[in-house]
């Protein structure tokens, strides 16, 4: 399915507020990353949310109406960057799918206003052991087949397997949202013990 979509916007450092393209069908448009409310006041940063817990998504004033009336869609990412570690010394990871070179994430969507300006939101679940050495929380990753089922009729995503993932540490210029380029997603010089990690 991956290979059948149109190109979309290419970029190795997306930051919150940016646009990106994503699948409410077979057909890749531009939203806001950080849904904003039907009920906002304005288009603003300030009712952003960037990520919503598949745990509560239902009962969120901010995500009900887009999760009762299906606004689900699908997020393509070449991966995702997750930073480990103490304050003033955190790590960052790149992580994507070992098979693919490339993830689909479920996420939401809503239109706000008179022009429907449109936003979306990342679905998050608890991090399974492997991935919990990094992060306590992962986006939904989705297989091919079960992104289909999400996007056309959903499915319990707080309990889907995720796809086959690896996960190594970058740079941290990855911090500055200004830098953008594809050596940003390529492994640093590490020790032994912090080699590449295959899931």
């Amino acid at each position: 399915m991956l290979k059948e979509w149109p190109e979309v916007y290419q970029s190795y450092n997306v930051a919150p507020t940016s646009k990106i393209t994503v699948f409410r069908s077979n057909a890749g448009e531009v939203m806001r990353w950080g849904m904003i409310p039907a009920w906002a006041r304005e288009f603003d940063s300030k009712y952003a949310t960037f990520n919503a817990r598949i745990e509560t998504v239902a009962e969120k004033p901010t995500f009900r109406n887009a999760w009762n009336n299906g606004q689900r869609c699908l997020i393509p990412l070449a991966g995702y960057y997750e930073w480990k570690g103490e304050k003033g010394d955190k790590q960052p990871f790149y992580i994507t799918d070992r098979n693919e070179g490339g993830l689909v994430v479920a996420g939401l969507w809503e239109s706000w206003g008179q022009n429907q300006q449109l936003s979306c939101t990342i679905l998050t679940k608890p991090a399974d052991q492997e991935l919990s050495n990094i992060h306590q929380r992962v986006p939904v990753m989705l297989t091919p087949d079960l992104a289909q089922a999400w996007l056309s009729e959903g499915l319990d995503a707080s309990v889907v397997e995720r796809p086959e993932v690896i996960y190594y540490p970058v740079d941290k210029q990855v911090g500055n949202s200004s830098n953008d380029g594809i050596e940003l997603i390529q492994a640093t010089d590490v020790s032994p013990l912090d080699k590449p990690k295959e899931d």
